[in-house]
């Protein structure tokens, strides 16, 4: 075979396409290595179809997500929108079949499904539902092919267009599906002082037992309090990143029980 290095050195196998005789031909190298190949998406990719069919794929996982955020912030007409421009680049061609399949999978309806979730979250409490409802009509998912954002992403509401827009980095990308501050970070984005607003809500549920004990035991109300402004008002505070300033909220009620 004609081995192309850009192709061929990725994998313990060669498949390319004979046009004169319209043959797929796969030549192995690597047997052993070549039976656990995902062909699938290497076929798709050779084909040039292979975002296209990763997201098609993906279309349910996306309706449903879309669904479940409108009837969660209570917005029939949000929408939620995805970029594909980043698959025609040569950055994102270079990945290999199986990666391409799944970065789309990602940007189309991981990441949604993943906002869905944390949404539900945020939404048990009035205070963000109505922040959402009022500040956010449309959700967008993006990727940087150029590894420009910082590398935990860049998600920020536009208060013009009210587009909640989250693009994370390629090389960042297919780690998102691990990610798990999505809560905090959304709360955040939306409004500066809605994680605090939730952060303290939330703390002061776990302190009850407490209060509870300690009313028990005295026979009379002692009411706990915390002065949140001497922390939340401070230089350091605006440095942390929003998963660390709310489980900072969730330790400091966990700790008074």
């Amino acid at each position: 075979a004609n081995y192309n290095g850009d192709i061929y050195g990725r994998f313990p196998s060669l498949m390319e396409v004979e046009k004169s005789t319209k043959t797929l031909k796969l030549t192995f190298d690597d047997v052993e290595s070549s039976v656990s190949q995902r062909y699938k998406e290497r076929l798709e990719s050779l084909l040039d179809v292979a975002v296209k069919i990763a997201e098609s794929n993906s279309q349910a996982e996306y309706q449903a997500a879309q669904a479940k955020i409108r009837t969660l912030i209570g917005a029939q007409n949000l929408s939620l929108k995805y970029d594909l421009s980043f698959s025609t680049q040569q950055s994102f061609r270079l990945k290999s079949p199986g990666d391409q399949a799944d970065i789309t999978s990602i940007i189309v309806g991981g990441l949604f499904k993943q906002f869905a979730t944390a949404i539900e979250e945020l939404t048990r409490h009035k205070v963000a539902k109505e922040a959402l409802n009022q500040s956010v009509t449309s959700i967008g998912i993006g990727l940087d092919v150029t590894n420009k954002k910082p590398q935990a992403g860049e998600l920020i509401l536009n208060a013009t267009t009210k587009e909640l827009k989250f693009v994370v980095n390629l090389d960042q990308v297919l780690n998102t599906k691990t990610w798990s501050d999505w809560k905090p970070r959304i709360a955040e984005a939306v409004n500066t002082n809605l994680l605090s607003t939730i952060g303290k809500i939330e703390a002061e549920e776990r302190i009850k037992p407490t209060q509870t004990l300690i009313d028990s035991s005295f026979g009379r109300v002692l009411p706990i309090t915390i002065n949140w402004e001497s922390f939340i008002n401070t230089p350091t505070w605006k440095t942390l990143t929003p998963a660390s300033k709310y489980n900072k909220f969730l330790n400091l009620g966990g700790k008074l029980k």
